[in-house]
């Protein structure tokens, strides 16, 4: 299947861009690691391969996956550091 994106990845039709960037995400329930390989591989390469790529690692993003954050520059700064919050199941409207 890999051998399958690669080539099809370079492809401008967006109805492919979106079928590649689908099948990462499928890749991604069994294989971690494989999806990030090829995240790795194809960042910054080429304008459409970041859409393809974000679009591909949109559950790791959301899950706060370090190594994706990182790709994207996106991790959390470190000189911020949030303590002992509370927050409360009420929510007033006024």
């Amino acid at each position: 299947m890999i051998e399958i994106l690669e080539i099809l990845k370079n492809y401008n039709s967006k109805y492919v861009q979106k079928s590649v960037a689908n099948n990462p995400t499928d890749i991604l329930k069994d294989n971690p690691e494989v999806v990030k390989r090829i995240s790795q591989s194809w960042m910054s390469k080429v304008k459409n391969l970041d859409w393809i790529i974000k679009h591909s690692c949109r559950t790791l993003l959301k899950d706060g996956n370090n190594d994706i954050l990182e790709l994207f520059d996106s991790l959390p700064p470190s000189n911020i550091k949030i303590e002992d919050i509370k927050i409360s199941s009420k929510v007033k409207m006024e």
